[in-house]
């Protein structure tokens, strides 16, 4: 997937990052997916398997490289809360661009948080639809989950209060900011 011949995009976002991105092109595009990768992956990793699909149904794929990740600036990323808000961005420079391709934004882990708490926000009227593989609730609810699974014998909820406490101070949210719920 990283050897097809692709454009490179770069998006500012609303708190100042460069996000980049990859287009590769359908040689007669009838949609536009927008593709999220999940937590510390990659675009050509997480959807390797699926390209060929969506490359013979016709699609122009934007493959995001998320916040702090691959390309992308940042030193923190936001389980799907901050990026939630680079999928909007994303989405209404993907309208301007193709302004008649109905958009589908697309992800796998993370990076289905990140378009299913995106739904959430506002988008543009061309979204037509999203695609979320494993994708968890919440931050807060995924953390605690974990938190249960590899230290039975450690309360979580106090672990739990202390990373939200620094991921509202370093990182600018709150782990229960928003859910996919």
């Amino acid at each position: 997937l990283k050897d097809q011949p692709s454009e490179e995009f770069t998006l500012t976002s609303f708190d100042g990052l460069a996000l980049k991105a990859h287009l590769v092109k359908a040689d007669s595009p009838k949609r536009l997916v927008i593709a999220f990768h999940g937590w510390r992956s990659a675009w050509n990793r997480d959807f390797c398997m699926v390209a060929p699909f969506w490359r013979e149904s016709g699609c122009h794929v934007l493959y995001v490289e998320q916040r702090g990740q691959g390309e992308s600036e940042g030193k923190y990323m936001g389980f799907g809360l901050l990026e939630r808000k680079d999928c909007q961005a994303w989405a209404a420079w993907a309208a301007r661009q193709w302004p008649d391709l109905p958009i589908y934004p697309s992800g796998i882990s993370m990076g289905a948080t990140t378009v299913l708490m995106a739904a959430g926000e506002a988008l543009p009227k061309s979204i037509k639809g999203i695609t979320a593989d494993c994708g968890f609730t919440s931050p807060w609810d995924i953390m605690k989950s974990v938190l249960h699974a590899r230290c039975k014998w450690l309360p979580a909820a106090p672990l739990l209060l202390a990373l939200n406490v620094f991921s509202t101070l370093l990182g600018g949210f709150s782990l229960r900011e928003c859910s996919t719920t």
